[in-house]
């Protein structure tokens, strides 16, 4: 019986999508950091408000989440390049995702690498984290390790939407190389 209910419960979390709940509309502040532009912005998801960065790292495009309060479930404070799945203003994109823990002054972040990243990503229905797959957990893992996993992915997916990133972010992504799904 118990193997069942564990079954099912595998199940229903392979089906049930990470739900992204909306924030509040966010605005790009276009800064210079290091000689090289990168938008900064606040939003607020699930009781936590996070600080964000978007930005191109040797022509990668990146949104970076600060951890300040340790929100991030611990679970995935593990990830080092787990594929992630986001929906940007409608359209499918993958990416990676890596969690880098405090180091002195520095915060916790999350580093999410995603090649197609652009200036219409946070319009309209906005940048939803969808899913993260975690390549650690093998096709032997409990299924009580699979639904942990996915419960943290839940707990921390978001929904981003800007009112200026298709003015602010050509700037900030003009120096990426543009990148495939």
């Amino acid at each position: 019986m118990r193997r069942r209910v564990a079954a099912a419960l595998l199940i229903i979390a392979a089906l049930s999508p990470a739900m992204a709940q909306p924030s509040s509309p966010t605005t790009f502040q276009v800064e210079d950091k290091n000689g090289k532009p990168v938008a900064v912005f606040t939003f607020d998801s699930k009781q936590h408000r996070y600080e964000g960065l978007l930005f191109c790292q040797q022509g990668h495009r990146f949104l970076t989440i600060m951890d300040r309060d340790d929100s991030v479930p611990p679970v995935l404070r593990t990830m080092i390049g787990f594929p992630a799945e986001f929906a940007a203003n409608g359209r499918a994109i993958g990416g990676s995702a890596t969690y880098a823990a405090r180091t002195g002054v520095m915060p916790s972040m999350l580093f999410f690498d995603v090649p197609l990243l652009d200036h219409q990503s946070f319009a309209g229905t906005g940048f939803s984290l969808s899913n993260i797959a975690n390549p650690r957990l093998s096709a032997n893992a409990s299924p009580g390790d699979r639904v942990a996993w996915t419960d943290a992915v839940t707990a921390f997916s978001f929904t981003i939407t800007a009112t200026n990133g298709e003015q602010t972010l050509p700037l900030v992504f003009r120096n990426c190389r543009t990148g495939s799904n």
